[in-house]
C-alpha cells in the first residue's frame, strides 16, 4: 500500500516468511509436470462450523481432489469444529476468522457514541477506526500467511482462498510480494464480497477505495501468479466496471449432499416454504414473522419450516426469534444440523426463501441458492442482488421483490404460490445442466486450467 499520510492506513510489510525450497524437484529428484500441481491448498478463514458455506465447500472439493489423486491441504481457522477436521483433514491454523466481529463492534459502537454530538452523528471516528480495523485484520492475515508450511510457497502447487475481502488482501499482497519470484505459487482469491461489505454487519466507508488500492499494488502479479475470480454476472461486472478487473469465474459447488429433487405436493396440499442458514438480518430473517402474517391474511395455503441459528449478537435476529416463537404453525429447526438432518429437513421443502438485504448482500453468491437450484426448487429472492438478477434473467426460476419489505416479499411468495406448478416444472428443467455447471469437479477444473495456463504462459 502507500503510505500511511495518503491511506490512513500502515500496513506492515513482510519481512520475509519462512524459507521454501527454491527447486521444483520431487523428493525423489525428478522434475514434476510444471502444468500439474503438486499440491492444491485450500487457505479458507472462514471454515469454523458446519453451518457455514465454507463447511460444505470444503467437503465438495476435497471429494473431487480425491477422486483425481490429487494431493491436497486444506487450513480451517484455529476454532473449527472437531468433527470437521475428523471430516475433511482441516487444519487448524487461521487466528482471526473471515466473518469474526468480536471486539470489532464493540470499539466501533463506543467511537460511534464518543463522536456523537446532540443528533449529528460524524463519520471521522467511524471512518478513522474502520482504516485500524482494516490494517489489524491484514496484519493478523499476514501472520497467519506466514506461519505457514514453507514448502507451501512453491510454484508448482496451487494456493486457493476460497473468500477474501479488503481485510486480507493487502496482507496476502505483502506476503507474496516477500517470496522470491520462483516460489510464488498460483494464488486463486475468490472474490466473494462487494466493496460495501464489513464482518460487523456495517457498510463500509473505505471500501471501494480500499479495493481499488488494493487492486493497484497487486497489478504486477495479476494474472502471473495471483488470479481473482467471482462466482456471478453481477459480481463479475461490479468489479470489471468500477475497478477494471477481468475476474474469472469459478462457481460456488453445491455439496454432496445436495437436496434431492422433490416430487411436487399433492392437488391441495400446502407448499412448504424453507428457510435455512445463518439467522441474521442481511439474509433477511428479520422479515420472516410479518411476512408469515401476511401469507396467512392472504389465506396463502403454504407452510414456513425456520432453521434458527446465530450467535446471539444482533438484537434484531434475537426479537426475531422471540416472536417467531410465539407463533403457531412453523416448523422451527435448532442450531447447526448435521449433514443427513439438514438435507432430510430440505428434501421436505418446496421453496426456498433468501430475502437477502441487496444493501448488505448485493453481488454475493450463496451456496443454499446453489443448492436450491441444483435440485430443481424454485426460489423467492430479493430483485436486487446476484440471486434476483439470475432469476430475472432466467437462470433460475423462482420470483422476486423490489422493494425490501415484509409485504414485498410476502407478495412474491404469493406469486410464486399462484403459478407453483408451471414454476416447478421450469426449474426441474434447469437442474441437471445447473447441478454439472456448479459442481465441485467444475470448481476444481477451473483451478486446474488456470494453473496449466499460468506455466503455459
Amino acid at each position: 500500500m502507500r503510505d500511511a499520510e495518503a491511506t490512513g492506513l500502515n500496513i506492515v510489510s513482510a519481512q520475509g516468511s519462512e524459507s521454501a525450497p527454491a527447486d521444483r524437484q520431487a523428493p525423489d529428484g525428478t522434475k514434476r509436470d510444471a502444468t500439474r500441481p503438486m499440491e492444491v491448498i485450500v487457505l479458507d478463514n472462514g471454515l469454523i462450523g458446519r453451518g457455514s458455506h465454507s463447511y460444505h465447500l470444503a467437503k465438495e472439493v476435497i471429494r473431487s481432489l480425491s477422486s483425481r489423486n490429487l494431493p491436497y491441504r486444506l487450513f480451517g481457522t484455529k476454532a473449527v469444529e472437531k468433527q470437521i477436521v475428523a471430516e475433511t483433514g482441516a487444519i487448524p491454523h487461521f487466528g482471526w476468522s473471515l466473518y469474526d466481529h468480536s471486539g470489532l463492534v464493540d470499539i466501533l459502537g463506543f467511537v460511534h457514541r464518543a463522536t456523537a454530538f446532540g443528533g449529528d452523528k460524524p463519520t471521522w471516528g467511524l471512518s478513522w477506526t474502520e482504516l485500524k480495523i482494516v490494517n489489524f485484520l491484514n496484519w493478523r492475515f499476514q501472520k497467519d500467511l506466514a506461519r505457514l508450511p514453507a514448502d507451501i510457497w512453491n510454484r508448482d502447487n496451487i494456493v486457493v482462498i476460497p473468500g477474501i475481502s479488503q481485510n486480507q488482501i493487502f496482507g496476502l499482497l505483502s506476503h507474496l510480494k516477500a517470496l522470491p519470484p520462483d516460489q510464488r505459487p498460483s494464488v486463486i482469491c475468490q472474490l466473494m464480497f462487494p466493496p460495501s461489505w464489513t464482518p460487523w454487519n456495517g457498510i463500509s466507508i473505505h471500501g471501494e477505495r480500499l479495493y481499488r488500492e488494493a487492486f493497484d499494488r497487486a497489478a504486477p502479479l495479476t494474472n502471473q501468479c495471483l488470479f481473482f475470480m467471482t462466482d456471478n454476472n453481477v459480481q463479475h461486472d461490479l468489479f470489471l466496471k468500477e475497478f477494471a478487473i477481468e475476474t474469472d469465474w469459478l462457481p460456488i459447488p453445491f455439496a454432496i449432499g445436495t437436496p434431492a429433487v422433490k416430487t411436487p405436493p399433492a392437488e391441495n396440499a400446502p407448499i412448504k416454504l424453507g428457510f435455512f442458514g445463518y439467522s441474521k438480518t442481511e439474509k433477511g430473517f428479520h422479515l420472516l414473522p410479518d411476512t408469515i402474517e401476511a401469507c396467512r391474511q392472504q389465506h396463502q395455503n403454504v407452510e414456513f419450516v425456520i432453521q434458527i441459528q446465530h450467535g446471539m449478537w444482533e438484537r434484531s435476529t434475537i426479537e426475531t426469534e422471540q416472536t417467531l416463537r410465539k407463533m403457531e404453525g412453523i416448523k422451527l429447526l435448532e442450531g447447526v444440523m448435521s449433514s443427513d438432518d439438514y438435507y432430510r429437513e430440505m428434501n421436505e421443502v418446496d421453496v426456498l426463501l433468501l430475502p437477502y438485504d441487496p444493501a448488505v448482500y448485493g453481488s454475493r453468491g450463496s451456496a443454499i441458492y446453489t443448492e436450491s437450484v441444483a435440485a430443481g426448487r424454485p426460489v423467492v429472492a430479493t430483485a436486487m442482488t446476484s440471486i434476483g438478477q439470475s432469476i430475472l434473467h432466467g437462470d433460475a426460476e423462482g420470483e422476486t421483490f423490489e422493494t425490501y419489505t415484509s409485504a414485498g416479499f410476502a407478495t412474491a411468495i404469493q406469486s410464486l404460490v399462484s403459478r407453483f406448478a408451471d414454476c416447478k416444472t421450469r426449474a426441474m428443467q434447469r437442474a441437471a445442466s445447473f447441478a454439472q455447471k456448479h459442481s465441485g469437479d467444475s470448481y476444481v477444473d477451473v483451478l486446474l486450467e488456470t494453473h496449466a495456463k499460468r506455466h503455459q504462459g
